[in-house]
């Protein structure tokens, strides 16, 4: 279990107990967007670091929006760009080969 789904498990228990202090929908995207996309990319192909960072960076945006929701518009805006730029970084680094006729 990556660092980001226990995140999303202890947030998700957090926001349960102290909706005051998290937002649930926030815990939940750290564990869906975060944990799950991130075991996404990574099954998929050994991505750069640059795409891993773009999207833990994503996942924590998102969180922060849910604890200081008088910035969340921004952090939200921040985290989908975040979030579309490491899988549109996969697709630039990995797209052809993909898309390319398997040798024999």
């Amino acid at each position: 279990m990556d660092l980001l789904t226990r995140l999303g498990a202890l947030a998700k228990g957090l926001a349960i107990l102290r909706p005051d202090l998290l937002a649930l929908g926030s815990a939940q995207h750290i564990w869906m967007a975060g944990g799950f996309a991130l075991m996404t990319l990574a099954v998929m192909i050994r991505a750069t670091l640059a795409i891993f960072a773009a999207l833990v960076a994503a996942v924590l945006a998102r969180l922060c929006a849910g604890i200081w929701e008088h910035s969340a518009m921004p952090l939200y805006t921040l985290s989908a760009a975040l979030w579309i730029g490491a899988f549109l970084g996969f697709a630039v680094l990995y797209g052809s080969s993909l898309l390319r006729p398997k040798a024999a």
